[in-house]
């Protein structure tokens, strides 16, 4: 059985679907390290948590770097046309409106029991833990949702 070449539109999908999992792997690598030192564990994920930065700069190089890709004229036109099909801004949408939901209940849940289990949680630790639980549930969602085609 041979398969058609990719064609640049096929190129830019893969290298943004790539770009959405390297930024979900990356938050939630930052997210389980930061759990973790609030939490008073003493680990080399909490002592290396300044080179987030480098891993974050490296990732983009990473995806980035796509020779043929930006060799190729009309880059921009199937850029845009591919950030505004309809299913994916449909899975953009139900992404966005899951990991809302989702969110709302975890502070709602968080309110109800830490009226009886107080947690000696910095607020901002705690606005950033759902801060960091909305973006996992919304590229997760995403990835999931936009996968279906």
């Amino acid at each position: 059985m041979q398969t058609e070449p990719l064609d640049l539109t096929d190129h830019l999908i893969r290298r943004e679907r790539r770009g959405i999992w390297l930024a979900l792997a990356v938050i939630v690598l930052l997210g389980i390290g930061a759990v973790m030192q609030v939490l008073g564990y003493d680990t080399h994920l909490t002592h290396y948590m300044t080179l987030a930065a480098m891993i974050i700069v490296i990732g983009l190089v990473g995806v980035g770097v796509t020779g043929p890709l930006w060799r190729k004229g009309k880059l921009a036109q199937k850029r845009r046309a591919v950030r505004s099909d309809e299913f994916r801004l449909a899975a953009i949408d139900r992404a966005c409106r899951h990991a809302f939901i989702v969110t709302m209940a975890a502070m709602s849940l968080y309110a109800a029991l830490s009226e009886y289990w107080p947690l000696a949680v910095l607020p901002s630790a705690l606005i950033a833990a759902f801060v960091v639980l909305g973006v996992i549930l919304f590229l997760g969602s995403f990835l999931v949702l936009d996968g279906r085609e």
